[in-house]
């Protein structure tokens, strides 16, 4: 259950613009107080009070990637503002590997929950 959750969120952002609609004002925060409960009382294999803690960070991770992929990549406007003269497409392509990483990290965390739980357990 917990990757297709994640990976639906990824989706459904992308198709609104890059998670437009989550990481800006007000909209983000009727997401995830309709979605946490849902993922609470799923079965992740995970102890109860740890499936919010990488739900939180497996959406965080997600949100790092929509900031780099267009067509409302953040970093990719901040980038054209100190870089004028480089074309957006070079842009674009030039950040192709940080996405690359950005979502092996995510399938990493989704995977393998405990990469983003050792942490907020060891604080503990």
């Amino acid at each position: 259950h917990g990757p297709g959750i994640v990976n639906f969120m990824y989706v459904r952002g992308q198709e609104r613009g890059g998670w437009k609609w989550v990481c800006r004002g007000a909209p983000w925060r009727r997401v995830v107080p309709i979605v946490a409960p849902v993922v609470a009382l799923l079965d992740f294999g995970l102890p109860s009070e740890q499936v919010m803690i990488w739900f939180a960070i497996a959406l965080a991770v997600n949100l790092q990637t929509s900031f780099l992929t267009p067509p409302f990549g953040y970093a990719l406007f901040y980038l054209r503002g100190i870089a004028p003269d480089l074309p957006i497409s070079v842009i674009y392509r030039g950040v192709i590997p940080f996405v690359l990483i950005q979502l092996t990290a995510l399938l990493l965390v989704i995977v393998f929950p405990v990469l983003a739980l050792w942490l907020p357990m060891a604080a503990r």
